[in-house]
């Protein structure tokens, strides 16, 4: 090859050849590798000697250094932004499945990436993140890694597993690979042991099942509603139970407080996409001997063997011997239609007290949180903590330390305020419970109870944050509402008057016996 630098100088038995000269104001300064050959090819940074002769730069001429060009010479133009670098400075990247350049360390933190799968430098379009591998090249994927069918994204062939998806009619399921992350959406069907997605299957005996083979080996218990491949007939009920509610029907059970175990059943029809309002009571009764307990848990317990519509607690705040009734949610349509006139009696024909017991007992009613909006709760604590006096009318008793009417500020209505003894307690993640009901064995009064709950939340949504603060004509506006439902609410409205609680609202609620005890 032809040289780069042809004029060539002897000094002192070294050779040298000229660089550019230099500019006129630095002719006659001796400084070093400033505008020479070598300084243009970046051989200054090894400290050759530079020599200046009548103004001119020379760089000493070492063997094989400039004769042979730039790749002699240690320097390389990077593909891709075109600039010349130090070979030590570049790597070879694979721009595509079968051609490779030669980029500089900027140009390849800029554009390119490591396959964390070989080791070698592509550009980034040709690279795809395999799970929580990295990326990887296209050669690594072909031959290392599939894409997930479910989520569409690359994952290593050894990991994830098959899902079996159901088709449509008349097709048989698919199997799919899908990754470690979609796997979490399924579930191992206890009967088959197929892996399924999750809303392919439903529980059997507490086990998930795949649907067909639920729909194949289940059925539907009577009594709880849950699906069971080992239902028994029972000739007593004429049905077939669960092994679970057939050891219920069995016995009469009071259990420990909050020890129930089971899935409440929900009772009532869902319709359309809004959230229904379920409702769901705690009925406290006792101040009788330990034999009348026994016998009413027992004549409570026949009348719903299975324990599908309640179930009974123990609950140290009540008096002498007694119980807590625990209703399954039902909507308010479902209350009105089920046999608590029955239950209630049951309890009061074998000695237990709920409404006279010195308030020690109380009727909590639970509903569905989904039910309100965030600006919904508000207004249901404003309407309550701002007419007191109506509600303690209804609710048959004045304030207690475990069913309070808070003194809140404006940033914690509709919250819990760091309380569940509220007379409307928000602690509760899945329902909002109103505590400040006295108990109460009466069915009217029960009924009442469960449609005053069911109507003001529902009322609440019909009105507007502004009417309820100022509170001018409020409970006129809810009781007219009430009334003008028809026979929704009959025993509510019935009860309202009863108690004089909207005509009387401003002289006070004392704590008076059940204005239809007797009735």
């Amino acid at each position: 090859m032809k040289s780069l630098y042809p004029i060539e100088v002897a000094v002192d038995g070294k050779t040298y050849i000229h660089g550019p000269a230099l500019p006129p104001e630095e002719r006659n300064l001796k400084v070093k590798c400033q505008k020479c050959a070598g300084c243009t090819l970046g051989k200054c940074a090894f400290g050759w000697e530079c020599l200046v002769v009548d103004g001119v730069y020379w760089v000493e001429k070492l063997p094989g250094s400039h004769e042979d060009g730039e790749e002699a010479a240690g320097m390389a133009v990077c593909a891709h932004c075109g600039k010349r670098h130090n070979v030590s400075k570049t790597r070879k990247v694979q721009v595509s499945e079968t051609a490779s350049e030669l980029w500089c360390s900027a140009c390849i933190v800029k554009d390119a990436d490591i396959c964390t799968s070989c080791g070698e430098i592509h550009v980034k379009s040709l690279l795809a993140s395999v799970g929580d591998s990295g990326p990887w090249c296209p050669a690594c994927r072909e031959l290392r890694a599939m894409r997930c069918v479910h989520c569409g994204q690359w994952v290593p062939r050894d990991g994830g597993g098959d899902v079996h998806v159901p088709a449509a009619a008349g097709e048989a399921p698919a199997v799919q690979h899908w990754c470690v992350t979609c796997l979490r959406g399924t579930v191992v069907c206890g009967h088959c042991s197929k892996r399924v997605p999750t809303g392919n299957s439903t529980s059997v005996d507490g086990a998930a099942w795949c649907t067909a083979c639920a729909d194949a080996h289940a059925s539907t218990c009577s009594g709880c509603g849950r699906m069971s491949a080992s239902l028994a007939y029972l000739p007593s009920r004429d049905d077939y139970v669960c092994p679970d509610c057939a050891e219920r029907f069995a016995r009469a059970t009071i259990y420990h407080y909050h020890g129930f175990g089971h899935d409440l059943r929900f009772w009532g029809k869902v319709t359309g996409t809004s959230p229904t309002l379920f409702l769901g009571f705690e009925l406290e009764a006792g101040d009788a001997t330990n034999e009348q307990c026994r016998r009413a848990a027992e004549a409570v317990h026949n009348l719903d063997p299975c324990e599908s519509h309640f179930h009974l607690e123990h609950d140290s705040s009540i008096p002498n011997y007694g119980f807590e009734l625990v209703s399954a949610p039902h909507t308010l349509a479902e209350h009105a239609s089920y046999g608590w006139k029955a239950i209630t009696g049951a309890m009061s024909g074998n000695g237990l007290r709920s409404h006279d017991t010195g308030g020690l007992c109380g009727l909590h009613v639970h509903v569905s949180r989904d039910f309100f909006s965030a600006e919904d709760l508000v207004r249901l604590d404003l309407f309550v903590l701002k007419n007191r006096t109506f509600w303690e009318k209804v609710a048959r008793r004045t304030q207690v330390h475990y069913a309070a009417f808070l003194q809140k500020s404006s940033s914690d209505y509709g919250r819990s305020a760091g309380s569940r003894y509220a007379a409307i307690n928000f602690c509760p993640e899945k329902t909002v419970e109103f505590r400040l009901f006295r108990g109460s064995l009466n069915y009217r009064t029960l009924m009442a109870t469960l449609e005053l709950v069911d109507g003001v939340c529902r009322w609440v949504k019909t009105v507007d944050s502004e009417t309820v603060c100022r509170n001018e004509g409020a409970i006129d506006a809810f009781v007219a509402w009430l009334g003008g439902r028809g026979t929704e609410y009959a025993h509510a409205t019935e009860y309202i008057a009863l108690r004089r609680a909207f005509t009387d609202a401003n002289a006070g609620a004392g704590d008076l016996s059940d204005p239809v005890a007797a009735k």
